[in-house]
């Protein structure tokens, strides 16, 4: 698990950062650019992470229930339960992910062996 050091920083610099690291993924247009990026950033570990997220996101928008999920996926139950929560907020984020995700013809694929997977469950 990833650990925010105890080294507290400003609420101005911490938006300053953060606005750093948007603006870094928001300009980066090629594929090969993003997984660079990505492979110098996180770990492995954090990169699954994020990815199992992701799918849990794109599950649960397709009306899947979260144990199956988490099962799939091997992720806690209190994981999927945040993301689920998040999406009930709205989940903006995890909306606009899912549509540009779902279009790839690739994930597309992976999301129908998932689909005829856990449809037969």
């Amino acid at each position: 698990m990833p650990r925010v050091s105890k080294n507290k920083i400003s609420e101005e610099v911490r938006e300053k950062i953060l606005h750093a690291l948007f603006l870094s993924f928001a300009r980066i247009h090629d594929n090969r650019a993003v997984a660079a990026f990505l492979e110098n950033l996180l770990t492995s570990t954090e990169r699954i992470m994020i990815a199992k997220r992701l799918v849990a996101a794109l599950l649960l928008l397709r009306g899947y229930e979260y144990r199956a999920i988490c099962s799939l996926l091997k992720m806690s139950h209190v994981t999927v339960n945040q993301v689920k929560r998040e999406i009930e907020k709205g989940g903006r984020g995890y909306q606009l992910a899912a549509q540009l995700v779902e279009r790839d013809p690739d994930v597309e694929s992976i999301l129908k062996k998932i689909d005829r997977f856990l449809s037969h469950s």
